[in-house]
């Protein structure tokens, strides 16, 4: 936490002093200003432009248009020019530096302010020569380097749009961002690292010349005129056009709208065809004056090394802090080590470093050796972004260069700046952004007040984007942005948001993994192999394997450290700590060894791009990549191994099993070498699906049918084969239901019932993580063997999981606790067991419902969906006729639509896997399981409930406590964290477990 002291004297708190001084405000804490922020928008935005001194002329208000976000416009009635804010910092001290370009050779160059204007001033005169107007569209392909950040300054000061893209970004790549703008002008350094590539770049700008019928002129931002061939356009030098216009400066830049167009940024590609996002100038040095003086506490008294290239928004993003008066420095090279870039933080005294998490990353998995000894004492700030921050990039950068916390900040090229970032007011925590951008309502779209979400933004913001180029409607920018969720910008990122008001970004929407159904979000992953230290990187695809069960697989990308191979131990610990801190879901089919994975222009990994390449589809956004030629080796994979690896039939020995075929048997299902017979199936990741391949497997060994429950009771290599063996002795009593998923020698015993899937093992790590000091059985469901039939009637189930139990516990105390559907057949238990005069201690439904036909009238409507209640206002609204006509209206649409939203969601909730795609087995339980739920109907009972209900309750649910309440006069609820699907999985098993033991411990 900041000092007192230190608090005072930031530019934040003298923006929160001068606001209660206008508005007669006072704010007695941060989170109070920041609500006013929001609240008072158009106070909060009139009040920033007033204090931060930029020069603008005009009327202040209006300041906002329109409440909602996607129509609003900010001071419609101002008019500015951003590069006269920019330069205007520097005039009171034109001697101070505001360059500092750093060359990969080791060279250093350096220019004042006062150089600075005058080269801008000279090279803006020029442009006017060459006929350019406001508005006109101009490209920027060049390297982070000073003739890029004047040429960027000379065209915006004439209201010039400008487009940037980094210099390595092939030919196609390129013409499939500009001939959208088509552009009249191109200017680009031909300069390059390594040999050969200059040749490249010079072929590279002929192809854009003869694409490009718009262009007018190529002006070369460094040497190299000379060695390219006709381009039959006019090829001029930046550096002589600045020396033919120095004598004769233009100074007097136009004073354009707020909201003219100032920046053209392509968005990535990852999705598809890449968008032309045309950003303001107001709105963008707004925002970025907000960002740099009140979140960064940035002055004339910094220095600002943002590692980026002119493809990044973050380019963007530096350039505009010369309006603070900072100091840039600039670095157009490569990084050559870990040491890199913090040899620059030393060698130029930096006080604000800002990298991405990637970077940190490779820090992190490198010796720090090569940073010792070097100078950090301006370093005050470390900024992170691109990718998700872990604690670890922390650690190492207070270990090994500062304590001083990395702020993570995230937003992107959509907004050009942040939605969460830092704050020099707040404590930091580590690896959590420490607060929302001020002036934006950003949430994360739950239907409750915490865990992770959708990242959205309710209200509007300056920087917005104007729109998408080429898109006179606004169909495509409402699609990309507003359709989604009514009203509110809808971002694409995964975030939650803390108790304490901190931020944690969790991934992208579009990378959710749904392998057999279980959505995982990859950052999940991630965080827990974080710790593995011989991964430097890695990341998670979906592929499909229309052989494997549940029609697609959990693949495994990792890059290893130099000094590392992908061994059977380091794979079998990859797999035990997926499955030890995260789920079965969680632990990869296939773990495949790269040497690099896909990466765009700006840093990010597409996860698109290698699910393409894994599934055998042409990715739509190769040519966005900085790395095309990583998707190789996964093509290769995908040629090569297209599905599971199965167990060739000459290795079987017909009529034996000993342990070197179990270990065969278990390595083709479970992916793992090196197996001994103490491994155990669950914690190298074994699953529900796992499991029924491999007892498949063993099937042929056996007369009778294995079950799963042989699993429960045998989970180890060695375990299993002796149950095998027994079971081809001694078949299996059919019908006994029970399944010991933990056993402790005292107390009595814990009972949990399955839910629709019919399978118990879907609450092993539920019974796993309990503290009760008792054995815990499941109860699974008839009709898994083929000589068994499925029972479609709770009853029924109720009788025949009541006579089993009574077999290992004659007498009561009982306790029984069912998920989902199983609560009901818990409940009908508990009925049958009171009635045989035993007692029960304890029933627990753990949200559980029941057919919405049996819900209480008053309810049925009141929680119907959002698109039938729509419906019902529309037909309310158009009935003319009275209550006849409407009713006739409900009985033949809404009722109708109702039904069917209801039938949809319902199937969402019973089925964890596509159906399609379940053994037949499997299938005949689960519709045993929906006839039987859509047929009960609970009977009152003077019985004590405990409801154990999922805080985001699903909208076309009636919520359940009303459903109990009227069945007991004594129902206690417990709420947990979760969905009804997540709510028995990480993270949220572990509050959901504490709970019930404290619940059964009472």
């Amino acid at each position: 936490m900041p000092t007192p002291e230190a608090i005072e004297a930031t530019q934040l708190s003298a923006f929160i002093r001068h606001c209660e001084a206008a508005h007669a405000r006072r704010f007695a804490e941060y989170g109070d200003f920041e609500r006013w922020s929001i609240e008072e928008a158009s106070k909060f935005w009139t009040s920033l432009l007033q204090w931060s001194g930029l020069r603008y002329e005009g009327a202040l208000s209006p300041a906002i248009t329109d409440e909602r976000c996607e129509h609003a416009h900010f001071f419609p009635n101002l008019r500015l020019n951003y590069v006269e804010n920019l330069l205007a910092a520097g005039e009171a001290h034109g001697s101070r530096t505001a360059l500092t370009a750093v060359h990969w050779d080791g060279s250093v160059q350096r220019w004042p302010f006062s150089a600075l204007c005058e080269q801008v001033a000279a090279l803006s005169a020029a442009f006017q020569d060459l006929g350019l107007q406001p508005g006109d569209p101009v490209v920027l392909l060049a390297h982070n380097s000073a003739p890029a950040v004047m040429a960027a300054l000379a065209l915006a000061a004439l209201g010039c749009s400008v487009a940037t893209a980094a210099p390595d970004l092939g030919a196609a790549t390129l013409l499939a961002r500009l001939a959208q703008i088509a552009p009249v002008l191109l200017l680009t350094d031909l300069s390059a690292n390594a040999a050969g590539l200059m040749e490249q770049r010079r072929q590279r700008l002929v192809e854009l010349a003869q694409a490009l019928d718009s262009l007018r002129a190529v002006v070369l931002l460094d040497e190299g005129a000379e060695s390219l061939p006709p381009l039959n356009l006019p090829v001029l030098s930046s550096r002589e056009l600045i020396a033919q216009h120095a004598q004769r400066p233009l100074r007097n830049w136009p004073r354009l709208p707020f909201n003219h167009p100032l920046f053209i940024l392509f968005t990535s590609g990852t999705t598809g065809m890449p968008k032309c996002l045309v950003h303001g100038a107001g709105g963008t040095l707004l925002e970025h004056v907000k960002e740099h003086r009140l979140h960064c506490d940035m002055s004339s008294r910094d220095r600002l090394f943002f590692h980026t290239s002119t493809g990044w928004m973050m380019w963007h993003w530096q350039l505009s802090a010369l309006a603070s008066g900072a100091e840039l420095v600039l670095y157009d090279g490569p990084i050559s080590s870990a040491a890199s870039l913090w040899r620059i933080v030393a060698d130029q005294q930096v006080t604000v470093f800002g990298t991405s998490a990637a970077y940190l990353q490779l820090c992190e998995h490198n010796d720090a050796h090569a940073i010792k000894g070097l100078d950090f004492g301006a370093l005050r700030a470390v900024l992170s972004t691109g990718s998700i921050l872990h604690p670890a990039e922390q650690d190492w950068v207070c270990t090994h260069v500062k304590v001083l916390p990395v702020q993570s900040i995230s937003g992107g090229t959509d907004i050009i700046g942040c939605f969460v970032l830092g704050n020099p007011n707040l404590p930091a925590y580590s690896a959590e952004c420490q607060c929302r951008s001020l002036g934006m309502d950003v949430r994360a779209w739950v239907p409750a007040s915490s865990g992770v979400g959708e990242l959205i933004c309710m209200n509007p913001f300056p920087s917005r984007p104007l729109g998408i180029l080429n898109d006179p409607l606004g169909e495509a920018f409402h699609g990309s942005y507003f359709a989604r969720h009514a009203g509110c910008w809808t971002h694409g990122d995964l975030i939650e948001f803390t108790a304490w008001g901190t931020a944690v970004i969790h991934g992208r929407t579009d990378s959710v993994l749904n392998v057999c159904g279980v959505r995982i979000g990859p950052a999940e992953i991630y965080r827990i192999l974080s710790d593995v230290a011989e991964i430097c990187d890695c990341m998670a695809v979906e592929q499909h394997v229309p052989g494997e069960v549940g029609g697609s697989r959990l693949v495994l990308l990792i890059v290893l450290r130099e000094d590392c191979q992908l061994t059977d131990e380091l794979t079998r610990r990859i797999k035990q700590e997926l499955q030890a801190h995260g789920s079965a879901a969680h632990v990869p089919s296939v773990i495949l060894p790269v040497s690099e994975l896909p990466t765009t222009y700006s840093g990010k990994r597409s996860e698109r791009s290698a699910r393409d390449a894994l599934n055998g589809i042409e990715s739509v956004n190769a040519q966005a990549l900085r790395n095309p030629q990583s998707l190789e080796a996964l093509r290769r994979f995908a040629r090569l191994s297209p599905g599971r690896p199965e167990i060739a039939a000459s290795n079987l020995r017909s009529g034996r099993l000993d342990e070197a075929e179990m270990i065969r048997i278990w390595q083709g299902v479970l992916g793992v070498g090196g197996l001994t017979g103490q491994d155990n199936f669950f914690d190298l990741g074994g699953n529900s699906l796992a499991a029924l391949r491999l007892l498949a497997s063993l099937q042929r060994y056996c007369q009778d049918e294995l079950t799963l429950s042989l699993l429960y009771d045998a989970p180890t290599l060695g375990g299993l084969l002796e149950a095998v063996s027994r079971v081809r002795q001694a078949p299996a009593r059919p019908g006994d239901s029970l399944r010991l998923l933990s056993d402790t020698a005292a107390g009595a015993a814990l009972f949990l019932i399955h839910g629709f899937g019919g399978s118990a093992m879907e609450l092993r790590p539920l019974a796993r993580s309990l503290r009760i000091g008792a054995p815990i059985y499941g109860i699974e469901a008839r009709g898994f063997r083929s000589d068994e039939i499925p029972q479609d009637r709770v009853e029924d189930m109720a009788r025949a999981y009541t006579a089993d139990i009574r077999v290992r516990q004659p007498h009561g105390p009982y306790r029984l606790m069912g998920y989902s559907f199983g609560g009901l057949v818990a409940y009908e238990m508990a009925r049958t067991l009171e009635q045989a005069g035993e007692s029960v201690a304890l029933v627990g439904l753990m949200d559980s419902t029941t057919h919405e036909r049996f819900w209480p009238t008053n309810a049925r409507w009141e929680f119907m969906p959002r698109q039938a209640y729509r419906y019902l206002q529309r037909v309310q609204h158009s009935c003319a006729g009275g209550r006849d006509e409407l009713a006739r209206e409900l009985t033949h649409g809404a009722r109708e639509l109702l039904r069917r939203v209801r039938a949809r969601s319902m199937s969402r909730v019973t089925l964890h896997e596509r159906p399609d795609s379940l053994p037949p087995n499997v299938l005949r339980v689960r519709q045993a399981a929906l006839v039987a739920f859509a047929n009960y109907r609970p009977v009152p009972c003077n019985l004590p409930l405990t409801l154990v209900r999922s805080e985001l309750t699903l909208s076309h649910q009636c919520d359940p406590r009303r459903i109990w309440r009227a069945l007991t006069p004594a129902l206690t609820v417990i709420d947990v964290p979760g969905d009804h699907l997540t709510m028995i999985r990480p993270p949220h098993l572990s509050v959901l477990a504490e709970r019930i033991s404290n619940r059964l411990q009472a």
